[in-house]
């Protein structure tokens, strides 16, 4: 009942939002489990003085109101959702904390550098880019680097390319016996 009750004050509060010229979203909205208490929680980009918003909701309301501001990967959890790959968003379904992810973890797995094809509904990098990572590390700590030169049985040759899921290496022969 609660849900449904949250569910009902969240059309509310977004209409009011809309409606005070407020620069915010509402995301989502929960009651505590006397039904005393309904949190919403919002983005916004810059500090927002919501007072006037909570004291009209408060009062329409009959109940206590509590905004909390989320970021954008707290915002995507709260919707839920699919990404690109298929799958249920991670952290709406399994995932409890956010990882670190840097650039440099897409560079390790071969991916493009574009932050645009990298990231993720919340706008921020993959957070599956740290989950390989570290066997991408050790694969490629194993092989030969790009332009480096290698002995093979038909002659010395360097190294042109690496594919590490494949663990291969693609060579050119300087010299051949």
């Amino acid at each position: 009942k609660l849900k449904d009750r949250a569910a009902d004050e969240l059309r509310e509060a977004k209409h009011q939002v809309a409606n005070s010229g407020t620069d915010m979203q509402i995301v989502s909205g929960e009651y505590n489990l006397e039904g005393s208490q309904i949190t919403f929680y919002y983005t916004a980009a810059d500090r927002v003085d919501f007072r006037p918003v909570v004291r009209d909701l408060s009062s329409r309301l009959g109940t206590k109101v509590q905004m909390l501001q989320v970021g954008e990967r707290d915002r995507a959890k709260l919707l839920d959702g699919y990404d690109v790959c298929g799958q249920r968003l991670c952290c709406a379904s399994w995932q409890t904390s956010f990882p670190s992810v840097s650039i440099k973890m897409a560079k390790e797995q071969d991916l493009p550098l574009n932050p645009q094809k990298i990231s993720g509904v919340c706008g921020r990098l993959y957070c599956c880019l740290t989950f390989e990572y570290e066997g991408y590390r050790e694969l490629r700590g194993k092989m030969p680097k790009v332009g480096s030169m290698v002995s093979t049985p038909s002659g010395e040759a360097k190294v042109n390319s690496v594919n590490v899921l494949r663990k291969t290496v693609r060579l050119w022969l300087t010299e051949q016996h």
